[in-house]
């Protein structure tokens, strides 16, 4: 339903076109997807075949002809994947890269970084420890905006004990006194 208003109808029509968000560095929200990825700062940096990998990867041909203001939030998210990794930067940060894809997408894009891991620093930022890609060689825990652990080209043992380690930081399991009398009498 329009309002009768024409100014008002403009107003709501300006708004539309406009991004209220900085998901896509001020970009209107009425562009189309593929001129998002395609449309580079810098064409040197830009790998069209990358690009198209995770096209396929994320099943985003049909998208590419759609406005960004069609996009679900995980669409959005795929999109900001493409369009980042496909400019192949020498450092990027992945802030939750594996949220919201289904297993099959996990492993595809985990077997994308793992490749680009080679040519470009990643930093992950994950909250779900089962989140974290064999790649992975340094690791951090952060507390309030401190590192905490660190952890350096780890073996699989470390790694096993460290992820223990954080698993129990956020629970609420607790040794119950009797077993802890037990196990100092044993000791």
């Amino acid at each position: 339903m329009a309002p009768e208003n024409p100014q008002l109808q403009q107003l709501i029509n300006a708004q539309l076109l406009t991004d209220q968000d900085d998901i896509i560095d001020g970009k209107i929200a009425a562009t189309l997807v593929c001129d998002l990825i395609y449309q580079q700062h810098d064409a040197d940096c830009f790998d069209s075949a990358l690009s198209g990998r995770l096209i396929e990867l994320f099943n985003f041909q049909a998208l590419l002809s759609e406005r960004l203001r069609a996009l679900s939030t995980g669409e959005t998210r795929k999109l900001m994947l493409i369009k980042a990794l496909s400019s192949r930067p020498e450092i990027i940060v992945l802030d939750e890269p594996f949220d919201g894809l289904d297993v099959d997408s996990v492993a595809k894009l985990n077997d994308i970084l793992t490749e680009l891991s080679t040519t470009m620093t990643m930093i992950f930022v994950v909250n779900r420890l089962d989140e974290i890609p064999d790649l992975i060689s340094h690791y951090g825990y952060v507390v309030d905006g401190q590192l905490q652990q660190q952890l350096i080209k780890s073996t699989l043992e470390q790694r096993s004990d460290i992820f223990k380690l954080l698993y129990l930081q956020h629970t609420q399991l607790s040794i119950p006194l009797n077993m802890l009398f037990k196990l100092s009498l044993k000791c």
